[in-house]
C-alpha cells in the first residue's frame, strides 16, 4: 500500500471504518483527499468487495478485480 506523504499519526487503518455489514480491508491514505478504502462483505457468501473513494462507491464480486481497479488507479503498487 502506498501511504503519500502523511506524519504517521495522521494515517488511517483499515480497522477504523469496520461497519455491522462490511470490515475494513485496506485503506489507502492520500495527502488532503479523503483515503481510498477496501471492504469486504460480512454476510455475502461468496462475499462481495466494496471499494470507497471519496463519494465514489464501487462494488466487485471478486477481490482480484478489486486489486486491480486499485492498482489501475495507482493506489497501490
Amino acid at each position: 500500500m502506498r501511504v503519500m506523504d502523511l506524519p504517521e499519526n495522521m494515517k488511517l487503518r483499515h480497522t477504523d471504518f469496520e461497519s455491522d455489514k462490511y470490515c475494513g480491508y485496506c485503506c489507502c491514505n492520500r495527502k488532503g483527499l479523503s483515503p481510498v478504502l477496501l471492504m469486504v462483505s460480512k454476510s455475502s457468501d461468496p462475499p462481495h468487495w466494496l471499494i470507497v473513494d471519496g463519494t465514489r462507491q464501487m462494488f466487485y464480486l471478486s477481490y482480484k478485480e478489486a486489486i486491480e481497479h486499485l492498482k489501475n488507479k495507482g493506489y497501490l503498487v
